[in-house]
């Protein structure tokens, strides 16, 4: 972790969007009201061990993981988020602890802000405090669906569900879909719920089957309908 002089061209919240409503000079005092921090690649940024720690995260560059654990090893990805998100509302809103972990994807700026500054901007602009509401909405929501899909579909499926999330239609239209870079297997098996072994079984099983095809650090999914289907989707 670096410590960020808050005069520096880079400490600003002029992307975060949960105060995109708010004017210009009000996102510079808030700003100023914030200690400024950049974390390098897989540096935990805050941690579900925090428990005397309440402050709020602004995602000014970078992306980071959100995830928890089965067990002791066993990671469980729940959300990526992308510059200017937001995290560690939860614990500031009911002074509780931390819910879950955060780690950097890439290189991070984060702007921290204590609870108690941040409760009283919730307080002063109300449309900040609406715009949270409907992301604690989306959350809900968002982790219902993991639930749902932990419990009733089985690992293959559930990697199967992660390929298909992240591939996009080839631009030559030729109908087939690609994954550009894939991720690593322990990145696929923390979004599936799943361990390393079960990924490259399942990734196996689909390029010895002729759905999937390997091309470097890219995959060719070139049955999107059957992998669908293997998926419970069809």
């Amino acid at each position: 972790m670096q410590v960020i002089d808050s005069n520096s061209a880079e400490c600003r919240l002029d992307n975060i969007k949960l105060l995109e409503e708010l004017p210009d000079e009000a996102r510079y005092e808030i700003g100023k009201k914030c200690a400024w921090l950049k974390f390098g690649p897989d540096e935990v940024i805050l941690d579900n061990s925090d428990d005397d720690k309440h402050e709020v995260y602004f995602l000014v560059k970078g992306n980071v993981r959100i995830m928890n654990f089965a067990g002791d090893d066993q990671e469980i990805a729940l959300a990526d988020l992308q510059e200017g998100s937001n995290f560690g509302e939860l614990s500031a809103v009911d002074c509780r602890g931390r819910s879950a972990r955060v780690v950097g994807s890439d290189t991070c700026v984060v702007a921290r802000m204590q609870r108690d500054v941040f409760l009283e901007m919730l307080l002063r602009y109300p449309k900040v405090s609406l715009n949270l509401l409907d992301q604690l909405a989306n959350i809900i929501r968002n982790l219902t669906e993991r639930v749902s899909a932990l419990s009733t579909l089985s690992p293959h499926q559930r990697i199967y569900h992660e390929l298909l999330r992240i591939s996009e239609p080839d631009p030559r239209g030729d109908g087939t879909w690609v994954i550009d870079v894939v991720p690593a297997h322990n990145q696929i098996a923390g979004w599936a719920g799943t361990d390393k072994m079960k990924v490259a079984n399942a990734i196996g099983g689909l390029v010895r089957n002729g759905i999937i095809k390997r091309h470097h650090r890219s995959f060719v999914i070139i049955d999107h309908v059957k992998l669908k289907f293997l998926a419970g989707l069809d």
